[in-house]
């Protein structure tokens, strides 16, 4: 038997470029921490980037919390037995995030780390909502083993408080869930959360009817959800057009969400690219805070 080592038949171009492939595989990857301060620095510029890029690595990978599930498609929020008192250490990262945002300068910036930071107090707020329906869950449970309406009724009582808590905290995770509409798309996630909970699951509701029984008598307005916004005034332009054909007039739409009374429409000024004065055009009304303006047919580059 041989003891000589095989020779291996690799010429030194092909070394070269196995080196090579490698080089370029480690310089095309960047560690979790690099990439959310290049993304936070750009973003929420260079006073809060390497902080706010410390939070959002923290937050992400495989151990982040999941306060929602895929049935039938996404946003399901699952109840959750655990108080939240408990859970809610798990969200720490939301609020470290949130106080950063004195530091954060330009408008642009702040508008920019406003929308994640609505998103992260959404995200949270999923969660708290969840542990809300699992404290009705195991209240209900009481109810139902109970075997007569006396011992029905103390039961009962601290089912219609969860059944309150509940609402309110679905209340507040929308306030943060709108805040951050900005685009069609986002106006969709709205669409889907009330889908797949409110109306599929009855996420609210599944327990009143049990409840006016054990209590023997309707439940208070307080269950209601809330039915005006609670949040700042913002107007959104949901879809913006980039491109306009010769001679096609442009149509320019505006939501205004806002909790006070719109005594006027909105205004939209536009000019030829490169001119010096803008005109006004009113925006008409097409259903409640929902506007649109008709810009006429285009003979050059416009701007508004």
């Amino acid at each position: 038997m041989s003891t000589t080592a095989p020779v291996t038949n690799t010429t030194t171009a092909e070394a070269d470029q196995t080196a090579g492939i490698g080089q370029r595989n480690s310089h095309r990857s960047v560690s979790p921490l690099n990439f959310y301060t290049d993304f936070a620095t750009a973003n929420f510029g260079s006073a809060v980037g390497s902080a706010a890029a410390r939070v959002l690595a923290g937050m992400d990978g495989p151990d982040s919390p999941q306060p929602v599930t895929w049935d039938m498609g996404p946003g399901v929020i699952q109840s959750e037995e655990t108080p939240w008192a408990q859970i809610q250490s798990q969200y720490a990262f939301v609020e470290k995030f949130a106080v950063l945002r004195p530091d954060v300068f330009g408008a642009a910036n702040l508008e920019r780390f406003d929308y994640w930071l609505n998103t992260l107090r959404y995200f949270s707020s999923l969660a708290e909502v969840g542990c809300a329906r699992g404290q009705l869950d195991l209240v209900m449970k009481q109810v139902r083993l109970a075997t007569d309406p006396e011992s029905k009724l103390p039961y009962a009582q601290r089912a219609l408080t969860n059944r309150i808590v509940l609402a309110r905290a679905w209340d507040r995770m929308m306030s943060h869930l709108v805040s951050t509409v900005r685009t069609p798309g986002e106006l969709g996630t709205v669409a889907n959360l009330h889908q797949q909970n409110l109306v599929r699951r009855q996420f609210l509701t599944t327990y009143d009817t049990d409840l006016v029984s054990a209590l023997g008598s309707s439940l208070p307005p307080s269950v209601d959800l809330a039915t005006t916004y609670a949040g700042p005034s913002r107007l959104i332009v949901p879809a913006v057009r980039t491109l306009v054909e010769i001679g096609e007039s442009l149509i320019a739409r505006a939501m205004l969400i806002t909790s006070t009374s719109i005594r006027n429409a909105p205004i939209m000024r536009w000019r030829w690219l490169g001119g010096t004065d803008y005109q006004s055009i009113p925006m008409t009304s097409v259903g409640g805070a929902n506007f649109r303006a008709i810009l006429p047919p285009a003979t050059n580059d416009l701007e508004y």
